[in-house]
């Protein structure tokens, strides 16, 4: 009787885990709570000037990440726009860029823009209890004595809680921050610029640049990488086939795309050259240190330069995540 009483009050326990366990997992199914903000003119929100605008904040003391966000502003200055992500209650913003300027305008499901003075981005940014977006025109630029006006904007942003963001199919750990490397130089032929550096764990989730010269020998330039402060090697032999391309692009004019890559090249004149790339199947991640690197044309045997390469603009984005370990 004993032993029989046992086995009753064990199948009853495993049955009571079990009916937790259904209840938990109910749950957490049920937590998967969204959020979102708009812009609008003619509601009581829609005016950005220079003082910092609240786009959304959201304060649910649970993890989650930013889905989705658009944004449009139509005025001489408005890409002088500055956006700020802080995240998990930071007084210093995680992400602070004028991305007016530098969402480029394409098709892709991740980033994009299909009017003056807008974007929109699917590009996850995460965060474990809090976020707030902002935005305010750049002080700098403000005229002494200028009057503060306020200028008509757009927005849509939407969120979700306790679901886990990806780069392609890997996962983010939880500590993941989106940042945003910028880099602008002048350089002159065979000089270097740094395009990505980052000194923690991290993974890349897409490169967009836009360079302008003279001709387009500066197309043979390298791209040089430092992952884990191994020695460095050669990223790519050069800018074309970084961007899915050989023979500097004379087979297949831009536009055009490359599926499961997401890739769009536009060269516009003598010497200019937009393009960006996604890293959501050709995954880059490192463990301690990243640093990437790109060469202003290339120079063959004796360091003959490689045709003629000129004085170049260079700019450079990187959309990539940093924590603290995988």
């Amino acid at each position: 009787k004993d032993v029989i009483m046992c086995v009753s009050l064990l199948n009853k326990t495993i049955i009571t885990l079990l009916v937790l366990v259904l209840i938990i997992n109910n749950n957490v199914i049920l937590s998967k709570k969204m959020f979102s903000n708009f812009g609008k003119v003619d509601t009581d929100r829609g005016l950005v000037g220079y003082k910092e605008t609240v786009l959304i904040e959201e304060n649910n003391e649970s993890p989650g990440y930013i889905t989705y966000f658009s944004f449009a502003s139509d005025f001489p200055q408005a890409n002088e726009l500055i956006f700020r992500v802080y995240v998990d209650s930071e007084e210093i913003p995680s992400i602070e860029s004028k991305l007016l300027n530098h969402i480029y305008r394409t098709n892709d499901a991740l980033f994009g823009s299909y009017g003056h003075n807008s974007f929109y981005m699917t590009i996850p940014i995460p965060f474990e209890s809090s976020i707030k977006i902002t935005v305010a025109l750049d002080i700098n630029i403000r005229q002494k004595d200028e009057e503060e006006l306020l200028h008509i904007a757009y927005w849509s942003i939407r969120g979700i809680h306790d679901l886990q963001p990806s780069v392609g199919n890997i996962n983010l750990p939880k500590s993941s921050r989106l940042q945003v490397f910028e880099s602008e130089d002048i350089l002159e032929p065979l000089e270097s610029t740094i395009i990505l550096n980052s000194t923690r764990s991290g993974i890349i989730q897409s490169i967009y640049t836009n360079l302008e010269s003279a001709n387009f020998d500066y197309l043979e330039g390298p791209i040089l990488a430092q992952f884990d402060n191994d020695e460095v090697t050669v990223f790519s032999t050069a800018v074309d086939d970084f961007f899915f391309s050989a023979w500097w692009f004379t087979d297949a004019r831009p536009p055009y795309t490359v599926n499961g890559l997401g890739g769009v090249v536009l060269t516009e004149g003598p010497g200019h050259l937009s393009a960006y790339r996604t890293h959501e199947r050709d995954i880059i991640a490192w463990d301690e240190q990243c640093t990437l690197m790109w060469k202003n044309g290339d120079a063959g045997k004796d360091d003959v330069p490689l045709g003629s390469p000129d004085v170049t603009h260079s700019q450079w984005l990187v959309f990539y995540y940093e924590f603290d370990q995988w």
